[in-house]
């Protein structure tokens, strides 16, 4: 049963992947910047006006991917695991 966010105008919302190519765009980017890998509103702007996607799944797209990238992942728990996780 589709979840209360999937409706949309009473009718079930189908789930589809973005285009390769936009996704490329963002990935490119991303790997350029991984040491701060958070792009300007302003960015967010110029890639959904060159993929065709909007501004909430660019930003939704990076917030996903930066969940998801290993490099980050292994930065975040080596951090933990050397007590830099904010507590004093």
């Amino acid at each position: 049963m589709p979840s209360h966010y999937e409706y949309q105008h009473g009718k079930a919302r189908k789930r589809s992947n973005l285009p390769k190519q936009s996704t490329e765009i963002m990935k490119t980017w991303f790997d350029q910047n991984i040491t701060n890998p958070y792009p300007s509103e302003e960015q967010k702007a110029l890639f959904s006006n060159a993929t065709g996607i909007s501004m909430t799944q660019v930003s939704n797209w990076f917030i996903n991917h930066r969940r998801r990238c290993p490099e980050l992942r292994d930065k975040r728990e080596k951090g933990r695991s050397n007590g830099m996780d904010g507590e004093i």
